[in-house]
């Protein structure tokens, strides 16, 4: 029985029972918390800013901020008018070429004039073909990303494109 009482009262002891009692370890800690005033803290202390400053998250749509969004819109429109430039140019420098050209041009029966088929205006056709399929890829990028911002909730603010104003019905 001895050993049950023993063991009951380590038991208490472990069990947090010895901090209740009056004499016991947690009365020796609370009076000591009580006796001592706050230690003072100067007041440039208080001016200075935390060594660990709290990292202020930006809203992110799709796993991309509202900047990088913007930043990829205006690259996938840069890339396209870049493109559409070039187009431009070079299909103004075929027509500056073409007018340039003598009205008349002799060639056998049935077949084009020597002229359509030259070295220039050949590199110049084959440079507006692939002008046009880089203008058709830019435009393919800028839509996928139009459809990936869509896709992940991105508000029109941050694709840096126009809104539309909403159309309201007409009254008859």
């Amino acid at each position: 029985m001895a050993r049950c009482a023993r063991g009951a009262r380590g038991l208490g002891l472990v069990l947090g029972f010895g901090l209740l009692v009056p004499g016991g370890v947690g009365a020796e800690s609370a009076g000591a918390a009580k006796d001592e005033p706050p230690a003072p803290v100067a007041l440039d202390a208080l001016f200075k800013l935390p060594s660990q400053t709290p990292r202020l998250e930006a809203p992110e749509r799709g796993g991309v901020t509202q900047r990088e969004w913007l930043e990829r819109f205006d690259v996938a429109r840069d890339d396209l008018a870049r493109a559409r430039a070039r187009l431009e140019a070079t299909q103004t420098e075929l027509e500056q070429l073409a007018s340039s050209s003598q009205s008349w041009q002799v060639a056998a029966p049935g077949g084009q004039p020597g002229g359509e088929n030259g070295p220039l205006s050949f590199r110049l056709r084959q440079q507006i073909r692939s002008d046009r399929e880089e203008v058709e890829k830019a435009e393919h990028n800028l839509n996928e990303l139009r459809v990936e911002a869509e896709l992940a909730g991105v508000p029109p603010e941050w694709t840096g494109e126009p809104v539309d104003p909403p159309v309201e019905d007409a009254q008859p």
